[in-house]
């Protein structure tokens, strides 16, 4: 074999180890928490609402979509979605009430856990295109204001 044509298939293997380690880093995202005390209560990706801390720090934060959105406060609150929020997934797991409504999207592919005795409430007018499933685990789950929700749902069990 020629030294020439070893080099590049010495180079070519390089590349995609760099290319592979690149895009599997890429794939790591936050945990961000919602902060009952934050600026604002709405959900969305403008920087003036800084309603997250980012891995249960002290730095309130606007929310990046990709991330992890875990609701964990143990008051609960209503937390008003703007425009399309993608999150890699959805958490609540406490005691607190919480409810997600206004006029927003929830979107991607994550899923949404339920976790914990307090009610987690979907109530957004528009809809709800998590394609990643829904997980209830422990405590109720209430879907629509007071099950009249704009939009149609489909519960299905597995199993």
């Amino acid at each position: 074999m020629k030294p020439y044509m070893t080099r590049a298939r010495l180079g070519a293997l390089a590349a995609a180890s760099v290319v592979a380690t690149s895009v599997g880093s890429t794939s790591l995202a936050a945990t961000l928490h919602w902060q009952v005390s934050g600026t604002t209560n709405n959900w969305s990706t403008a920087p003036a609402d800084t309603n997250w801390f980012i891995d249960a720090g002290t730095t309130l934060s606007p929310w990046a979509d990709g991330n992890v959105a875990n609701f964990n406060a143990a008051t609960g609150e209503t937390v008003t979605i703007v425009g399309t929020v993608t999150p890699g997934s959805i958490t609540t797991d406490n005691a607190g009430n919480w409810t997600l409504n206004g006029g927003g999207l929830i979107a991607g592919t994550g899923g949404i856990t339920k976790d914990g005795a307090g009610t987690f409430t979907l109530a957004n007018a528009v809809a709800t295109t998590s394609g990643g499933g829904l997980t209830v685990n422990t405590g109720p789950l209430a879907i629509g204001s007071g099950g009249t929700g704009a939009n149609p749902a489909t519960v299905s069990a597995l199993g």
